[in-house]
């Protein structure tokens, strides 16, 4: 069903993504406990990126290529997150992060599908002002 629900997405373009924020739902290989710290994706106006990777924040510069998220000057503010409630989070996190670059992404404006090319595939939900978290 999962890939059957990618195909009905478009390659994402620029105006998909400017001015947008993302929250984690799932990451290939990972169970997401229910009260897990979720990564958050933001795309500002000018090829920007940035969030929340469930541990550190991070951020950097990219280009779309046909679909594919191609990152360039990016940095981590690594703080580190030990969890006992989630003891893969870091593990997760950096799997996230490696996951972004060089990576196909697909939207339907409310989802957000990312496959990158090392294997790890995210999907993410759209955050609209009114979200309550």
């Amino acid at each position: 069903m999962l890939a059957a629900a990618a195909f009905a997405m478009a390659l994402a373009t620029q105006a998909d993504l400017d001015g947008t924020s993302w929250r984690l739902k799932g990451i290939s290989g990972f169970t997401i406990p229910p009260r897990a710290r979720r990564a958050i994706l933001s795309f500002g106006q000018a090829g920007n990126y940035g969030g929340y990777d469930g541990c550190n924040n991070y951020g950097g510069a990219y280009r779309l290529e046909g679909g594919r998220m191609v990152t360039t000057g990016g940095i981590v503010q690594t703080v580190g997150c030990p969890s006992r409630r989630d003891p893969r989070l870091m593990e997760r996190a950096e799997a996230f992060r490696r996951g972004l670059d060089d990576a196909e992404l697909r939207t339907d404006g409310e989802r957000l599908e990312i496959r990158g090319r090392k294997g790890v595939h995210i999907r993410m939900r759209r955050i609209r002002d009114d979200d309550a978290k």
